[in-house]
């Protein structure tokens, strides 16, 4: 018998899976990089370079910066304390030159973080007071309380429109 091998672009594979838990429609106008694999072959982790311009969908072009943006800018702080040092990273201020496209991907990092959420105050504050937003009213009580600050910001994209 004959082996079954599959030849398909990373970047392809890797929004193809992505777009098929959110049943979104694809268009790629290149193919940038090539795996083969067998049933053989054991799955691993591949992380494909994207390239923005060869994505049409711009829902999933948004999803794919931000995630880039994201992995950049935890690689980059480490263990940093200082809540103005991170926010002063180049890839968290290009997630805030996102503007309010922003927004719905940042809350939705918020509810995945759970308990545990990561320093997007800063970022929701900033993107939605350039945008004539009125952000939350955080309690001089919950100044710091990182649970109850997420929550808030939860409750207000909910409120408008930004989060599930």
């Amino acid at each position: 018998m004959g082996r079954n091998v599959l030849t398909i672009s990373t970047t392809a594979a890797a929004t193809f899976f992505w777009a098929t838990l959110v049943s979104a429609p694809l268009c790629f106008t290149q193919q940038v990089h090539e795996i083969q694999a067998d049933s053989k072959t054991p799955f691993c982790e591949a992380r494909p370079i994207y390239d923005f311009s060869t994505i049409v969908d711009t829902d999933i072009a948004l999803r794919i910066r931000f995630e880039s943006l994201l992995e950049e800018w935890r690689n980059q702080r480490g263990a940093m304390s200082s809540v103005t040092a991170m926010s002063m990273l180049r890839p968290y201020q290009k997630i805030i030159g996102m503007g309010p496209d922003a927004i719905p991907l940042i809350l939705a990092e918020l509810r995945a973080e759970g308990d545990d959420p990561d320093q997007w105050f800063w970022a929701l504050s900033i993107i939605s007071e350039a945008n004539n937003l009125t952000p939350p009213e955080i309690a001089p009580a919950h100044q710091g309380d990182y649970g109850a600050m997420a929550l808030a910001w939860l409750d207000w994209g909910r409120a408008q429109g930004y989060a599930r």
